[in-house]
C-alpha cells in the first residue's frame, strides 16, 4: 500500500502530466522519485500506458545514498516535504564541534567533500549557521555526490572553519581515498535517485548531539 505522502505526490504529478504542465521527460524523474523497488507494482497500476515502461527502467537505476551535513535553519523552520524531513529533524551544527585533535585529516576531508560530483542544484545559496560572515557564494547551491553519499556544496566549510564532526563512517571513506579519482564513473543525481536517505544522518546527528 502506498503511503499518503506518496499517494498525494503521485496524483499532484499525474495530473500535472495530464494537463500538460510536464512533458512525459518532465514526468518520469518525479515518478522515479516515487517508485521503489518495494512499491513499483503499486506505483505502475496507477500510471497511463505510455509511462509505464519508462518508470520501471528509471526505478531500476535507483541505487540508495546517504545524505549527510544537512542542518537546520536558523530562521522560521521548514516543514517537510514529500521524500524531506522536517526542519527540526536535522542537527544544529554548532552543537557538533570538535573540542578536541579533530578524528581525521581535516585536509584529506576538505578535499574529498569538494570534488564530490552534482548530485542536484537549488536556486538559492545556502548560508552559514554559524554566522561567520562566510560569503553565500561560498556556501554554494549544489549537493555533491561519490557515489555513496550525499551532501550540501558548503559542508567543507563546516569542517574546515568550524571543526564540525561527522560520522565515522564518512570520515573512513573519505581519508581511505586520498588519491580519490572518480574518472568517468557514472554517478547518481536527483534526477535517478530523488531524494537520499536522511534516515542514518538524523539518527547519528541525535546521537552525536548527546555526547
Amino acid at each position: 500500500m502506498l503511503s499518503e505522502a506518496e499517494l498525494k505526490e503521485l496524483n499532484r504529478c499525474l495530473q500535472r502530466y495530464q494537463r500538460g504542465i510536464l512533458t512525459a521527460l518532465e514526468t518520469i524523474p518525479h515518478l522515479g522519485a516515487i517508485a521503489r523497488p518495494h512499491n513499483l507494482d503499486l506505483v505502475l497500476d496507477q500510471l497511463p500506458p505510455e509511462l509505464v515502461e519508462p518508470v520501471r527502467l528509471q526505478t531500476s537505476l535507483y541505487q540508495p545514498v546517504r545524505a549527510i551535513g544537512y542542518w537546520r535553519s536558523l530562521g522560521e523552520p521548514l516543514r517537510a516535504s514529500f521524500g524531506h524531513p522536517s526542519d527540526s529533524e536535522f542537527p544544529d551544527p554548532r552543537n557538533l564541534v570538535c573540542l578536541d585533535e579533530y578524528p581525521a585529516d581535516r585536509e584529506v576531508v576538505v578535499r574529498y567533500l569538494r570534488e564530490g560530483r552534482d548530485y542536484t542544484r537549488w536556486r538559492g545559496l545556502s548560508y552559514c549557521r554559524f554566522r561567520c560572515g562566510a560569503p553565500s557564494i561560498c556556501m554554494g547551491s549544489r549537493c555533491l555526490t561519490d557515489g555513496k553519499w550525499v551532501w550540501p556544496e558548503g559542508l567543507s566549510h563546516y569542517i574546515e572553519a568550524h571543526s564540525v564532526l561527522l560520522p565515522d563512517e564518512f570520515l573512513q571513506t573519505a581519508t581511505a581515498a586520498e588519491n580519490w579519482d572518480l574518472g568517468d564513473k557514472p554517478m547518481p543525481s536527483s534526477d535517478t535517485q530523488g531524494m537520499p536517505d536522511y534516515h542514518f544522518w538524523i539518527a547519528w546527528g541525535r546521537s552525536a548531539d548527546g555526547r
